[in-house]
C-alpha cells in the first residue's frame, strides 16, 4: 500500500522593501524657446536640453568656468578690477537667462531694445540724440533712455 505524500506549503519570504531613494540632488531647469525659429534641442556645457523638458542640474557638478571680477584698491586709492577664472553654477546662469525656467524661481524677463535705428539710407540727426545711452545708464545696466525711465 502506497503512502500518500504530504506536501507542506511554506510561505515565500517577503522581499525586503527597497531602500528609499534619496531625492535627486539638484534643481529642475527647463529650456523654453523664445521664438518659433529657436532650436527645439540645444546643448549647453555638455548638457542636452529638449524644449519644455526639465533637466535636473546638480550645482556641485554642473558649472561653467568663467572670468570673475575682483576689485583691488591700489596704494594711491585707484580701484582696479582684475578677473580670475572661477566656477559659476549653471543654475545661477539659467536664472538670468529668459530661455530657461528654473524650478522655484520666476523666469527672467526678455529685454527688448526700444532704440530707434534710422532706416537704410537715412543719416543720424538731432532727432536721434535722445536714443544715446549715457555712461551711467550703461554701467547700471539701464537700457532705456532717460525719458522712457521717467
Amino acid at each position: 500500500m502506497a503512502k500518500a505524500s504530504t506536501v507542506r506549503k511554506v510561505a515565500a519570504p517577503e522581499p525586503e522593501p527597497a531602500p528609499a531613494k534619496s531625492p535627486a540632488r539638484g534643481v529642475n531647469v527647463t529650456y523654453i524657446p523664445l521664438n518659433d525659429h529657436d532650436p527645439h534641442t540645444m546643448v549647453w556645457n555638455g548638457v542636452k536640453f529638449h524644449a519644455r523638458v526639465p533637466v535636473i542640474l546638480d550645482p556641485s557638478k554642473h558649472f561653467v568656468v568663467a572670468p570673475l571680477p575682483k576689485e583691488h584698491i591700489l596704494p594711491d586709492g585707484t580701484v582696479q578690477t582684475r578677473h580670475s577664472e572661477g566656477k559659476v553654477s549653471m543654475i545661477e546662469l539659467a536664472k538670468a537667462n529668459p530661455s530657461f525656467q528654473v524650478e522655484g524661481f520666476p523666469r527672467a524677463k526678455v529685454k527688448t531694445s526700444k532704440r530707434i535705428v534710422p532706416p537704410p539710407g537715412k543719416d543720424w540727426d538731432e532727432s536721434n540724440d535722445a536714443e544715446l545711452i549715457t555712461e551711467q545708464e550703461w554701467t547700471n545696466g539701464n537700457w532705456t533712455s532717460g525719458e522712457e525711465a521717467a
